[in-house]
């Protein structure tokens, strides 16, 4: 098997076959880990999807599970805490009109 010449260090922290898909489970092993990667195998199918998180995992985190047909994806969902927040844009300078 060829290993990936990197310098990080990958260690696999979650696996739903191996530790079950459970909320409760996800927390106990994922949360205050920080730079997570997520790679995700498509039930049934050749899709993986994939994702990069730099912040910390915590209670603020929750796991779902959704079902499209014969297709099982896990998903994690970051909980935002404030959903409105004031918007900081400024106005353009220029009329784009």
């Amino acid at each position: 098997m060829d290993k990936l010449n990197s310098p990080y260090k990958f260690q696999l922290l979650f696996r739903g076959s191996r530790d079950g898909l459970s909320g409760e489970k996800f927390h106990e092993i994922c949360d205050n880990q920080y730079r997570t990667v997520t790679v995700i195998k498509v039930k049934d199918g050749k899709e993986i999807l994939r994702g990069y998180n730099p912040v910390e995992c915590g209670p603020s985190f929750t796991m779902t599970l959704l079902y499209w047909g014969r297709v099982l994806i896990l998903v994690v969902i970051v909980i935002v805490k404030k959903i409105f927040t004031k918007n900081r844009l400024e106005k353009p300078k220029v009329n784009l009109l």
